[in-house]
C-alpha cells in the first residue's frame, strides 16, 4: 500500500529470455511417414495340385467305383427276380398245393438266370479289378508296363524301341479294330502322360 508513495520503483526481474543463453535448435528428425496400402485379401483359391481326387476321379476309381454299383445293382436284380419266383411258387388262397400250377416258361427262365449270372460276374470282375488297381496305384499302360518290369529289369522299367514298335502295331490294330474314334482317344490318353511325364 505505501509503495504507491515511493518514488522509485522497484527494478522489473531480468528478462529470462534475453539473459538465458541462446542454444541452438536441434532439428529433430521427421518420423518416417508410413504409407498406407489397403491390405491385401487373402487367397483363398485352392491349387490345383491339391484337388480332391475323387471329385476328379482317375481311372482306377472309375473301375473301382462303376464296378462296385454294377454289383450292387446286380445283386438287386437277382434278389428281385428269386422273390418273384418264391410268391409265384405260393399257392393263392383256398388252393390246395396239390393243384397248383405257377405259369413258368422253361426258355424265359434259363435265359433270365444266364443275364443274372453274367451280370454278377462282369460286374464283380469289374470291381475286382478296379480294386486292384488301386492297390498297386496303376493309372495308364505306362504304370503297369513300369511295374512288370520294375521286378526282373534292371533299367528301372525303361521304354526300349521294341516296346514303343510294339505298341504302336497294337494302336493301329485297335484303331482297325474298334474304330478310328477309339484310336484318337487312346493317342489324347497317351500324349498327356507323356506331358504329366515331362512336367
Amino acid at each position: 500500500m505505501f509503495s504507491f508513495f515511493r518514488g522509485s520503483k522497484p527494478a522489473a526481474p531480468p528478462d529470462t529470455a534475453q539473459t538465458a543463453p541462446s542454444t541452438p535448435q536441434q532439428s529433430t528428425p521427421n518420423p518416417p511417414q508410413s504409407t498406407t496400402q489397403p491390405p491385401q485379401e487373402p487367397d483363398y483359391s485352392r491349387p490345383t495340385d491339391l484337388e480332391f481326387k475323387l471329385l476328379n476321379p482317375q481311372s482306377k476309381y472309375k473301375l473301382f467305383f462303376g464296378g462296385l454299383a454294377f454289383l450292387t445293382f446286380s445283386l438287386w436284380s437277382t434278389r428281385r427276380a428269386l422273390n418273384r419266383r418264391f410268391r409265384a411258387s405260393i399257392p393263392p388262397y383256398y388252393t390246395s398245393s396239390v393243384y397248383h400250377r405257377p405259369d413258368v416258361s422253361g426258355g424265359a427262365e434259363a435265359f433270365e438266370a444266364l443275364n443274372l449270372a453274367t451280370l454278377n460276374v462282369l460286374s464283380f470282375g469289374m470291381m475286382g479289378t478296379g480294386a486292384a488297381l488301386w492297390a498297386f496305384d496303376i493309372d495308364s499302360v505306362d504304370d503297369m508296363r513300369r511295374y512288370v518290369r520294375r521286378g526282373f529289369e534292371s533299367d528301372g522299367g525303361q521304354v526300349s524301341g521294341a516296346d514303343e514298335q510294339l505298341e504302336q502295331e497294337i494302336e493301329q490294330w485297335v484303331g482297325s479294330v474298334l474304330g478310328k474314334k477309339f484310336e484318337d482317344q487312346l493317342k489324347k490318353e497317351k500324349e498327356g502322360t507323356a506331358a504329366g511325364r515331362e512336367k
